[in-house]
């Protein structure tokens, strides 16, 4: 965001995020992020850490405790960023309830690091009245679930964001790193009937 902001080439930049701050991050993705000296974010709900929690599809994860974080020097590899507090769809809350959901989350995260304000929409749903919030409350930066490229004409509350799944082959990962995630995300949307 912040070569975003200062109008930086973004051409060769990759970001890697991760959601909800399962404890298979810590324990698969972390040791290949040293190895390598890569940094992340993880977008966490502070109501949800150090809880189990059902996913979408029916899965039962654990959720690292911060102390657990803390206690495998996650912040050396990991920045924590907010999926707001609880983990509810925002478009399904009334204004006031969106306002808490972020902020409790953002004063959480607060106290432990530097936290920008940048947060990931759970399940990727947004609204205008989300976005209204987002604005009014001057939220740098905003993640979808839309694939596609950020670019310097990118609304920085509308990030795309590529899916990268255990079962992707090597072209579909290049593809997602090209001008080809757009084709890629029209494909997507075709195959699912929208």
């Amino acid at each position: 965001f912040q070569i975003f902001r200062d109008g930086g080439d973004m051409s060769s930049c990759v970001s890697i995020t991760f959601d909800d701050g399962y404890e298979s991050v810590i324990r698969e993705a972390m040791p290949i992020l040293k190895k390598y000296g890569m940094r992340a974010s993880i977008f966490v709900s502070s109501g949800l850490l150090g809880t189990n929690y059902t996913t979408s599809d029916g899965a039962n994860l654990q959720i690292f405790s911060l102390d657990k974080f803390k206690e495998e020097d996650g912040f050396r590899v990991f920045e924590l960023l907010s999926h707001t507090c609880n983990h509810h769809e925002l478009p399904s809350l009334p204004r006031e309830r969106i306002e808490q959901e972020l902020a409790q989350d953002l004063d959480f995260l607060s106290i432990e690091n530097s936290t920008p304000r940048i947060v990931a929409y759970p399940r990727g749903k947004f609204s205008d009245e989300v976005l209204s919030v987002l604005k009014q409350e001057e939220w740098q930066g905003a993640v979808t679930t839309i694939p596609g490229l950020f670019t310097k004409n990118s609304n920085p509350l509308l990030v795309p964001r590529n899916f990268v799944g255990n079962r992707m082959s090597l072209l579909e990962f290049k593809t997602l790193l090209s001008d080809g995630v757009y084709y890629y995300a029209r494909l997507r949307l075709w195959f699912s009937g929208l």
